[in-house]
């Protein structure tokens, strides 16, 4: 019996331990999240899946907006001087998401997939960002992790049509 309640009495203070660690990494956590910050965590996802994109040309999108010129600098280093452009020069001449005739349907991916958008969702804890993103076909999702300065992917899962 006295066993039984000392180890209760470790397991809810071992509890209540890690319960305060999650509230204190919660209110460690930046809000509002840094410019900086997020697009640091972007640009590791832009990373990961821009060699995956289309061959010609790659428009990037961070946020809805350009990335910074070091940022897309840093992603043609790393892609191998591949053509890595800001979204707003991307033209949709041949994207094909409007029907031919009336009551055509489109089916699938209508815009041509030489883009991606990425945007963060959130950083539910500190050292911890959610980065979400999408191309013309496919839809993902990764979790990071910033143990030491730099941010790491931990998790990913993608759809693609």
């Amino acid at each position: 019996m006295r066993l039984v309640r000392l180890a209760a009495r470790i397991l809810l203070a071992v509890l209540a331990a890690l319960g305060a660690s999650l509230v204190a990494l919660r209110l460690a956590a930046p809000w509002p999240i840094p410019g900086h910050e997020a697009d640091a965590a972007l640009l590791v996802i832009a990373q990961a899946e821009l060699p995956q994109r289309s061959i010609g040309p790659v428009y990037v999108s961070f946020e809805g907006r350009d990335p910074s010129a070091a940022n897309l600098e840093k992603l043609r280093r790393d892609l191998g001087g591949r053509q890595v452009l800001p979204m707003s020069e991307r033209r949709s001449t041949n994207d094909h998401c409007e029907p031919s005739a009336p009551g055509i349907v489109v089916i699938g991916a209508c815009k041509e997939d030489n883009f991606i958008d990425v945007r963060l969702q959130a950083i539910p804890l500190w050292g911890v960002a959610l980065v979400t993103g999408a191309t013309a076909a496919c839809g993902f999702e990764y979790v990071l992790a910033r143990p030491a300065g730099a941010w790491l992917r931990i998790s990913s899962r993608s759809v693609c049509t």
